[in-house]
């Protein structure tokens, strides 16, 4: 087990029916394979930690992709006043929004992705200026691009009433036995030395792990 290896979502890691879809390793999402269509790692935590129940906390989430502090890097150098947005709490998500959805098609042409609009402020904004600052510096790196290491999920978590943030967290989910690559390992020991909750969530097999043939 990593240094890593210690994130607490509240979720379970048992999976089963594992199957191939192409490159990509997927599994049931409830553990029924009568009904559930097989799903990638990464959306079984992303949809376990969106429906955990767990008294006042509301549980929110996104993917995040490989060019995600590069379509940032964009994104605040075509938009300078996002954060003036960012800290505006009665128009500022309707504007951001707006400044996120006009930079789709700049996106798309340089394949960079950023999450959706909520997702995306959400983020920048808990992160505050300095930290995206270091976070799209590290990334401007000569050869970055190429093994970014940048975390699987952004996790959020919140008061059920109040609407109070509680914490976010970075999640790079593992499969049974996988390793973490180094440029992994060294993005989440960057992270975490920046303040932030960066960590392994790793799936764990149950009975077989494999999907079953079902007879006709």
């Amino acid at each position: 087990m990593s240094e890593f290896e210690d994130l607490k979502l509240g979720i379970s890691p048992k999976v089963r029916g594992r199957d191939r879809q192409g490159t990509r390793v997927t599994y049931q999402l409830r553990n029924d394979s009568d009904i559930d269509q097989p799903v990638i790692p990464e959306e079984i935590v992303l949809k376990r930690f969106r429906m955990k129940a767990s008294g006042m906390s509301l549980c929110r989430g996104t993917r995040l992709f490989p060019s995600l502090w590069r379509a940032v890097d964009m994104l605040l150098t075509q938009h300078q006043d996002f954060y003036a947005y960012a800290f505006d709490t009665k128009t500022g998500p309707r504007r951001m929004r707006k400044m996120l959805n006009g930079i789709k098609v700049p996106l798309a042409e340089e394949d960079l992705t950023l999450p959706e609009a909520e997702m995306t402020g959400r983020l920048l904004y808990t992160l505050g200026p300095d930290r995206v600052h270091a976070l799209v510096t590290r990334h401007r790196e000569p050869g970055r691009a190429a093994t970014p290491g940048i975390p699987d999920l952004c996790l959020f978590e919140f008061n059920r009433l109040s609407g109070v943030q509680r914490r976010m967290l970075f999640v790079e989910v593992k499969r049974p036995g996988e390793r973490l690559a180094p440029h992994q390992a060294e993005e989440l020991r960057f992270m975490r030395s920046l303040g932030l909750t960066a960590g392994v969530f790793r799936l764990r097999e149950v009975g077989t792990g494999k999907r079953e043939a079902r007879a006709a």
